[in-house]
């Protein structure tokens, strides 16, 4: 199963021989921590990686995105972030990690890039827990600083069937619609060995900001409520 995802989330494999992985995906939105990307609509992503043996992994995902301001002062249509990271393995059971992304957004909103870099350092429990721990200062070239923090787990119901969930809160240092809470719950099914379809609900909580700031015209991501997003995997 665990081809199918991007290195950051491949410690479970193990870092015995240096390879190659990659994934092309179609979403029906683009969610990212309680956020749609793609205001509601449909988007495709690809991502590369190499791991080498050391540990050390870089890669690269390309990505179809739809952010604008409440006033439509610009927009962003696609979104390219390359990644260099480090796991290490503690034990049979535990394994860490810790890597840095940079978010390069093709255009500008305002007059100004959404630009910002991100790092994370992850813990991992087999392939059952993943707790991890974001700082973006400067997010989204907004000035303000993003502290994340999310918790996941997965389990397999059957050798094919996998059921997930996960919850996180972004705290900002001033104030602004990044900060809130996120919880979503998914069910995988692994059609192949090369391709999984995936239903996810997600939905936010403790919310810092008022509906109005939609059509206030500075930047603003689309907060996503009570939402179904299906996506199909093929991995490499």
């Amino acid at each position: 199963m665990r081809h199918l995802l991007p290195a950051v989330f491949l410690i479970a494999a193990g870092t015995a021989n240096a390879a190659w992985h990659g994934n092309l995906k179609w979403m029906s939105e683009y969610a990212y921590r309680g956020y749609s990307m793609s205001e509601g609509k449909p988007a495709i992503q690809g991502n590369l990686e190499y791991v080498a043996e050391s540990g050390w992994y870089g890669g690269l995902s390309v990505s179809g995105e739809d952010l604008d301001s409440g006033a439509g002062n610009g927009t962003s249509s696609w979104v390219v972030i390359p990644r260099v990271g480090r796991q290490w393995r503690i034990d049979d059971d535990w394994q860490t990690e810790t890597w840095i992304a940079a978010y390069r957004h093709e255009g500008k909103i305002e007059g100004k890039r959404a630009n910002h870099a991100e790092i994370t350092t992850a813990v991992h429990f087999r392939d059952l827990f993943t707790a991890r721990l974001s700082f973006a200062p400067d997010a989204y070239g907004r000035s303000p600083d993003l502290l994340s923090v999310e918790f996941g787990a997965a389990y397999d119901l059957y050798p094919n069937l996998q059921t997930s969930g996960g919850i996180g809160y972004s705290a900002s240092t001033e104030a602004s619609n990044l900060e809130q809470g996120y919880w979503h719950a998914s069910l995988s099914w692994f059609l192949t060995p090369n391709l999984v379809a995936d239903l996810r609900y997600t939905d936010t909580f403790a919310v810092s900001y008022d509906a109005a700031d939609e059509d206030s015209g500075r930047f603003y991501l689309e907060e996503q409520q009570h939402r179904f997003v299906l996506t199909v995997t093929f991995g490499f």
